[in-house]
């Protein structure tokens, strides 16, 4: 009966001093498998060497870290197969948890779990995060660690600029149909500005060169008219390098008109006044320069008539359309 106990104290002190070997021996690593077929802590170790294709001590003991990795079998729940759950834990120098990997898998075995969390901690110490994070808990089931939360408040968003003034500059020639006596062209001037508002101000000045109307051979007059005008254009927008404006405006000038052929020709200096409608598109050209084309119809409010007495009566040489038309080629530079 002695001799048994005491075969049974000595196999009890090897298997404790085995034990302790094998923690002795991986330094490095914290061990916790309860199932019988996990492997020793050496044996473990030598898997996670095997995937870092290095001695895990070398590593560990280059980065001063730690390992601490655990298998447990979890509780069967109602309708599912038990499950299986291993964690490794990367630790400084200090203690603290670095880096966290979980797996969770059912119906597997410890040996197996363990195989795959050999891999995940070769994972772990080749590519260790550069955040730490909170320690790991020492209660109950191993759970992963949440991850870190800016302390740092948000600023912010900072307010959107103010719109600014927009403004560009244009020049080109028209050409109208009923304004002055047969095809008639023009040199045009014309400055836009568009406040905050986004509605686009402009004014212009035009000269339309002499032209001539006939009543008979060596009877007639030849007119010329400058006018200067402003205006709103309320619809406008931009597709890509295209833009487009409806605008309304009006003009006030004067008409020279110098008659010939004529008993009483005399040169005579008439006002005259108008109302407009256009649209108009622009494509961009060049950095900040466009060209435009636009249709316009004007209605001329002072329709004077140009005439000169003959015998005692009036002939009539020329007098504006009700309503007449031009189209406008123009090119201009944005500035910004």
């Amino acid at each position: 009966m002695r001799v048994t106990s005491a075969i049974a104290l000595l196999l009890s002190l090897v298997s404790v001093a085995r034990a302790e070997d094998h923690v002795a021996d991986v330094p490095w690593l914290e061990w916790n498998c309860a199932d019988e077929s996990c492997p020793t802590p050496l044996e473990f170790a030598a898997k996670v060497s095997e995937h870092l294709g290095t001695p895990a001590s070398v590593v560990t003991e280059r980065s001063q870290a730690k390992i601490w990795a655990c298998v447990e079998h979890l509780p069967a729940q109602a309708g599912q197969p038990a499950a299986w759950l291993a964690e490794a834990r990367l630790l400084d120098k200090a203690g603290s948890v670095v880096g966290t990997r979980t797996i969770s898998k059912d119906g597997e075995s410890g040996a197996t779990m363990a195989d795959a969390l050999a891999l995940v901690t070769a994972l772990l110490l080749s590519n260790p995060p550069e955040k730490p994070q909170p320690p790991p808990s020492t209660q109950g089931t191993p759970s992963v660690a949440p991850a870190p939360r800016a302390t740092a408040d948000t600023p912010p968003p900072s307010p959107p600029e103010p719109r600014r003034w927009g403004a560009k500059l244009e020049g080109g020639v028209s050409v109208a149909l009923g304004l002055l006596p047969g095809l008639s062209g023009a040199g045009e001037i014309r400055a836009f500005a568009a406040p905050p508002s986004g509605r686009t101000l402009f004014a212009r000045l035009a000269f339309w060169p002499e032209s001539t109307a006939t009543v008979s051979p060596g009877q007639g007059s030849t007119l010329r008219l400058t006018t200067a005008g402003a205006g709103l254009c309320p619809v406008g927008g931009h597709t890509g390098s295209r833009g487009f404006a409806l605008c309304a405006g009006a003009d006030v000038g004067w008409l020279r008109a110098s008659g010939f052929g004529f008993a009483s020709s005399t040169r005579r200096d008439l006002w005259f006044a108008d109302v407009t409608a256009e649209g108009e598109v622009e494509q961009s050209i060049a950095d900040g320069f466009f060209a435009s084309f636009g249709l316009r119809a004007i209605v001329p409010l002072i329709r004077t008539k140009v005439a000169y007495s003959t015998l005692g009566s009036a002939t009539q040489v020329y007098r504006p359309w009700p309503v007449a038309a031009a189209a406008h080629l123009g090119l201009g530079y944005i500035f910004r």
